[in-house]
């Protein structure tokens, strides 16, 4: 029995490293590629970036300059704190807030009424594009903000984002929970805004932005599909977010309209508790990419986004 013990220890030594060996390997295949080439040629990858990083604008608009990301990341310190804290925001049970139509916003502006517009998005969309006379207050940052710079309590308070509407109602929820009670979410948001044809402000005030689609699936063990999953994707370089929400169906669908996004561009998926990585895909109409999360198993299927995208009528 001793002869067999160096062999016992062997063992005992050599498979825990080699599990260890295998989880880091699964780790590094999900972290972006850019991440990964970047300790190899920085000066490389930051020239790439940069070159990514301008926003998608219609082919007649010349000598745009728009604000790079890296400007507004230098000028809002605090952006990657608020965004992690708009990850870690949850959807109320029982919301607390009512709707208004941009038609009757618009009503209600002409006739003087005392409106407080807040847009609730990134730094950097906000700068790019947003309503006249809208204050920025991101959804991260809507208690700490508040707190230091209350908002009127004696008018309206109208929050708005470009989901068209879940970040909104995220922020009008915690503003219902810290006494504000005359709140409205913009119907539409910002997309529905523009595409009526009223004016914006910002470095691309009245430029349709480029959208991509991201839809899928959640569905637990037994294929059955979870309803109520909140979805986020998130841009890593320029901080930008979008939510969304499963229906009864488990099937989620997030019209983003980030400012810079191209081909190639990072991306992360937050489906519930899971996470992955992926790039945008080629640019198409429509452009978008499917991502299906069946318990904690993510997985990106290009190939079908299109056959699912019709199925839904998007």
């Amino acid at each position: 029995m001793k002869k067999y013990i160096p062999f016992i220890v062997l063992i005992l030594i050599i498979i825990p490293a080699f599990a260890f060996f295998i989880k880091h390997r699964q780790k590094q295949s999900l972290m972006p590629k850019q991440s990964l080439a970047q300790n190899q040629h920085p000066e490389k990858v930051q020239r790439i970036q940069s070159a990514k990083l301008q926003p998608s604008i219609s082919p007649n608009i010349e000598n745009t300059e728009p604000i790079s990301p890296q400007k507004i990341v230098q000028k809002f310190p605090h952006q990657k704190k608020s965004q992690a804290l708009a990850l870690s925001v949850g959807f109320p049970s029982k919301p607390h807030y009512q709707f208004i139509h941009i038609a009757q916003l618009r009503e209600r502006l002409k006739q003087g009424q005392k409106i407080v517009i807040v847009d609730v998005r990134d730094p950097y969309a906000y700068l790019m594009q947003h309503i006249p006379g809208a204050v920025n207050i991101p959804l991260g940052e809507v208690k700490s903000e508040v707190t230091a710079n209350p908002l009127p309590k004696t008018g309206m308070v109208v929050t708005y984002c470009s989901c068209p509407r879940h970040e909104a109602e995220l922020a009008s929820d915690i503003l219902k929970g810290m006494g504000y009670h005359n709140i409205f979410v913009l119907y539409g948001g910002l997309p529905g805004w523009v595409k009526d044809g009223y004016r914006t402000v910002g470095e691309l005030a009245g430029e349709p932005v480029h959208v991509y689609w991201v839809i899928g699936h959640v569905y637990n063990g037994k294929n059955q599909p979870k309803r109520g999953v909140v979805v986020r994707i998130f841009q890593p370089q320029t901080q930008q977010l979008e939510i969304g929400k499963t229906d009864k169906n488990g099937f989620y669908a997030i019209s983003l309209r980030f400012y810079g996004l191209m081909p190639g561009s990072q991306l992360q998926a937050f489906l519930g508790s899971d996470v992955i990585y992926f790039s945008a895909g080629a640019e198409a109409k429509p452009w978008g990419t499917l991502i299906n999360d069946d318990d904690g198993r993510v997985k990106v299927l290009a190939r079908q986004f299109l056959p699912t995208f019709r199925k839904y009528h998007l």
